[in-house]
Formats: structure tokens, sequence, C-alpha cells
């Protein structure tokens, strides 16, 4: 997530794929979605080996989730199908629970613009 997927949001980045929004959309979408397919087939791999729970990697917060979390804000803002993500959307739901996850939230921020609608 954080070397695979991220960087490849960056501004930098999109501006030399285009200055147009719609194709930096699908930029982002592919890379996102390709990387959070890749993390699910590892969340699967684990399983087999007997690593489960409810966060990414076991029955607690490790750095996959602290990389994952903001992956996933992406993909919902730049509308990445996540249904073939089922671990992934397990681990995202424990996490959002915690008191860190909450805290951390965009919205939960000092300077956060709120949408007024």
């Amino acid at each position: 997530m954080n070397a695979g997927v991220q960087p490849l949001q960056n501004l930098l980045v999109l501006d030399r794929v285009s200055r147009e929004s719609e194709p930096r959309k699908e930029w982002l979408r592919f890379f996102i979605g390709r990387g959070l397919r890749s993390f699910e087939a590892l969340m699967a791999e684990n399983e087999k080996e007997g690593v489960g729970g409810p966060f990414a990697f076991g029955s607690e917060v490790s750095a996959a989730d602290v990389f994952l979390l903001p992956q996933l804000y992406a993909a919902r803002r730049f509308d990445v199908d996540l249904s073939a993500c089922p671990r992934i959307l397990r681990a995202e739901a424990a996490l959002l629970a915690t008191d860190a996850a909450k805290a951390a939230a965009p919205e939960n921020q000092p300077d956060a613009v709120l949408d007024k609608k």
C-alpha cells in the first residue's frame, strides 16, 4: 500500500499522466484497485496459514491497517469497486471501530472543512 499504491496518487505523478480530470481518475481507479486486489490476495493467503482476526493480519492493529485505511478512503473517492475485497472491508470495519481511527478521521481534524449540505 505505502510503496506500490499511494505514490501513484501524488500530484507530481498525476500531472505527468494528464492535466485533465478523467484520465487522472482512470489512472487512480486502475492502480488503487490493483493494489487493493493484491492486498486482498495476501490476506487470503495468510488466512490459509491460520492468520485471521478482525484486522488485516491478525487480532491487533498493525502497520498494514494504518496504510490500508487511507487507500480505502481514496478508493471510495474515485469510485473503485470494492466488491472483490471482503477481507479488506472486514478489516476496515474493525479498524474504524477503534478510538485511534475515529480520532484520525479527516472529518475529525481541527482544520476539517465539512460539507454543509
